[in-house]
Order: C-alpha cells, then structure tokens, then sequence
C-alpha cells in the first residue's frame, strides 16, 4: 500500500467513524427510558409523582390531577379534579429510537370532554395520528436551558381528500433528563395540559 492510498484509507476510516459518531449521538437510544415508582416527572413547570404503575401504563399524580403515560412515553390520559378529560387508545406512543427525521402513523380512539366528537377506530370515519422529530430547542428551565427534541403529533379525522386536521400536541423530549419536559396542545381534539411555565422545581429524580 502507497503512502498515498494509506492516507486515503485512514481519512475514509475516519469519515466512517465520525458519521457513526454523529448518528449514535443524533438518536435518543434504541428503547425509552424506564421509570420507578416514586420518580419525579417535571413538565410545563409541574412536579409530577409516578404514583403506580398499571399494567404498561405509567400514573402520573399532582393532587387530583394525573398524566398517564404508556412504557414508550405515549400520552394515553389526562385526569383533572379526578375526571377523566381527555384519552387516546392506544396512547400515542412514540417509536424508539427517536431520531431526526423519524415518523410514525397509526389509528386511535380518541375522547376529550367538551368535545361532541367520539371517534372509535373501528367506525367507516378515524382518527388517523401521525408524529414526527421536528427539530430542537431550547426550553427554559431555573436550572438555565434544556436542550430537547420537538416533536409534533397531529391528528386527524377521515382519509385522502376528506381528512380533515382537529388538532395536535408539541411533545419537547430533554435527553439530559430521560423524560418529556414540555408538552403544549391545540385544537379540538388537543389534551388539557397544565400551562408551560418555567420550572420552579430541582430536576427530577
């Protein structure tokens, strides 16, 4: 081997092993973070307590108020005052790893109170979900800014030319903390979150 062709063999080596590079630290590991109860979950400036785990699904308590979350970090309920306000079944888990350009669709059962709209997947008319990693931000915390991953869900009602947008959720993903940090909603079918304010907590445990 020429030194020539030695040196072209060690920069192509090294090309390969700095994209690995990039790629291994562009994802958010190949399955979610697992949760014990007692945990503490921030998000939107709110202190969460995994209370229980039922079955695969992680319940979230502040007072009377709850989040539960499926074992890949779906949001499947949200409880206020002790009522049931808003749930997804399946929950809209998200598929790991979670990386740039990851997207996923499926069909859910989906029921907010206040809203005449029940969709069942199994009627002629469906609420189709569809999530994809969008980007990065920083989002503000007392501790100083969190880097994390945005994620947009949508959701939607009927198929091709007939379906029609009825909402979504913005679902902000901070590796440094293993968990969701933020989540926001909109529209009809949009769950009912606490605000987003900046935490007022120490990072969760």
């Amino acid at each position: 081997m020429t030194a020539r062709s030695t040196a072209r063999w060690i920069t192509a080596v090294a090309m390969l092993d700095l994209a690995a590079s990039s790629a291994s630290s562009q994802a958010l590991g190949s399955s979610p973070p697992t949760y014990a109860p007692g945990h503490r979950w921030l998000v939107n400036g709110t202190a969460y307590t995994l209370e229980r785990i039922e079955r695969d699904t992680y319940v979230y308590v502040a007072g009377a108020d709850e989040l539960h979350l499926s074992r890949s970090l779906g949001l499947g309920r949200v409880v206020h005052g002790g009522v049931t306000v808003w749930e997804s079944d399946p929950p809209l888990d998200l598929a790991w790893p979670i990386e740039p350009g990851h997207w996923q669709t499926r069909v859910t059962s989906m029921r907010r109170v206040g809203s005449p709209i029940v969709i069942f997947s199994a009627d002629s008319t469906v609420t189709r979900t569809a999530w994809a990693v969008d980007g990065r931000d920083q989002v503000p915390s007392e501790q100083g800014p969190l880097d994390a991953w945005r994620i947009v869900v949508t959701f939607e009602i009927g198929n091709g030319a007939h379906a029609y947008p009825m909402g979504g959720l913005w679902i902000w993903y901070a590796p440094a903390r293993d968990a969701i940090v933020k989540m926001q909603s909109y529209g009809r079918l949009g769950p009912p979150l606490p605000p987003a304010r900046v935490e007022s907590f120490a990072p969760a445990g």
